[in-house]
Parts: C-alpha cells; structure tokens; sequence
C-alpha cells in the first residue's frame, strides 16, 4: 500500500489570503497591513517591499493615483508545510486590472501568477503572513502593474 503525506486543512490559510485581495480589490486598502508581521517581506518579482508601514503606505499611494478596478482570482491554495507555529502555502493568483472604473474592456487576466505564502502565529493565535513572493507564470505583453513602491 502506498503511503502519501498528510494533507493539511488549508482553510485558515486560505481565509488570510482572500481577505488581502478582498481588501485591496474591494475596500479600501485600509486593512492589508494587518495580515502581515510587523516586519514582513513582499517580493513582486524581484523587487521586495519590506514592513507592515510600507505595505501599507503603498496601498495608499496606489489609491492616490486615481481609480484602478482590480480582481485577484484565488485558486489551488495548498498547504505544503504547517506546524503548530508556523506554515507555508502555494495558490495560484489570476489578475484583472487596469485604470479605471468598471465596466472595464479587458475580459483576459493580465497575469496568472504562483504566490508563496509564509505564515507565523502572532501572540494572540492569529495566522500573519511573513514573507509572500509573487512569481508571474504568464502576463499580458502590456500589463503595467500597480505595486506598492519599495522604499
């Protein structure tokens, strides 16, 4: 008989990650930094934006710019490794963008992206995430991302 790992509930995991999207898509970005550590790391690609302040400032930068409709498509969110403390999670990412208000003509996704999720539990049992690394599979030639700027 073959044996295979374990497979792990991913749905605490998985209610932090649509939560962050759920708040820069559809409110106001207020919240985000909230579900990371205070000293948190965010790689889009090979720029890193570092600490819960920038990654909240970022958003509100982005907002500043003017209006942007925005949809991150959450699927395939697996757990690979989790313990007591700490975990680490693999979903793939779909992104509808662009400048504007809704309806927008795009009916493509700019990207389909893997997102790498490291979480921690802070002192009140709560999952943060620590480190998140966005790694684009496939985007549309033109895409011009809205990333919170590094500082």
């Amino acid at each position: 008989m073959t044996s295979y790992p374990p497979i792990i509930d991913k749905t605490p995991f998985e209610n932090v990650i649509i939560a962050v999207w759920y708040d820069i898509d559809v409110a106001d970005s207020m919240q985000v930094q909230h579900y990371f550590t205070k000293d948190a790391k965010i790689w889009f690609g090979t720029r890193l934006v570092e600490g819960r302040e920038t990654i909240h400032d970022g958003y509100q930068q982005r907002i500043a710019r003017g209006p942007r409709l925005s949809r991150h498509v959450i699927s395939n969110v697996f757990v690979i490794r989790a313990d007591e403390n700490s975990a680490e999670t693999l979903c793939c990412v779909r992104l509808y963008a662009g400048n504007g208000t809704a309806p927008l003509p795009n009916p493509e996704p700019i990207s389909v992206a893997d997102q790498y999720d490291k979480f921690v539990r802070d002192e009140n049992g709560n999952w943060l995430i620590a480190e998140r690394r966005l790694s684009n599979l496939f985007f549309h030639p033109d895409t011009v991302f809205s990333e919170p700027p590094s500082k």
